[in-house]
């Protein structure tokens, strides 16, 4: 699907935050996601050190202390981000939306297979939950609508992020999901197949 490519507003809502989002949360949401864009293809270091800092600003402390409060706080940088990516859509900020998305989807693609358990239990981040994704995903595809497709979502070193590439991505971690028995919003899904029809 090529969601890297080297250089060469519709009044749909995404769905509503579960839990309450300051200004602050969208400001640290934004500032963790730029440390991160700016580390990636840089050294393990960088992306340890912005990935923690990202973990951190959706509540991780530790993993001895996620032991002794159990799965929500495990999964809690994830709702944090999902509620900060619904918050963001439902206040115009399309962009910051679709970057959750886009670390979501990279994250799960590119970094969970190599990672161990010691590495998850440090960063305080392991794979997306399912539900969790499919709400960052369902968030994403309907603020990335909103943008032209050839905008560009994030420019590193390692290449550009487009919008259109980052729809089909969204697409297809929806539909999947979908298969797999997680709930979506059914116009969501339906905009989600047709976008991977066209692309056929």
């Amino acid at each position: 699907m090529g969601l890297f490519s080297r250089r060469k507003q519709q009044d749909d809502a995404p769905p509503a935050a579960r839990s309450s989002i300051s200004q602050q949360d969208l400001r640290r949401a934004d500032e963790v996601l730029s440390a991160w864009e700016q580390a990636i293809g840089t050294t393990d270091q960088a992306v340890r050190a912005a990935t923690l800092r990202g973990s951190k600003a959706g509540g991780f402390v530790s993993f001895e202390h996620s032991l002794r409060h159990g799965e929500a706080d495990v999964n809690g940088p994830w709702r944090w981000l999902s509620a900060v990516a619904a918050a963001a859509g439902n206040q115009g900020d399309s962009m910051l939306a679709a970057r959750v998305f886009l670390f979501a989807y990279f994250w799960c693609e590119q970094f969970v297979a190599i990672m161990s358990l010691a590495d998850c239990a440090e960063l305080g981040l392991g794979r997306t939950p399912n539900d969790l994704m499919a709400e960052i995903a369902s968030t994403g595809l309907v603020c990335l609508e909103r943008l032209a497709p050839e905008t560009v979502v994030v420019d590193s070193i390692t290449g550009v992020v487009r919008v259109e590439n980052l729809s089909d991505a969204a697409a297809l971690t929806i539909t999947d999901l979908h298969k797999q028995g997680e709930q979506v919003e059914p116009e969501v899904r339906l905009r989600a197949e047709e976008i991977l029809q066209n692309r056929t």
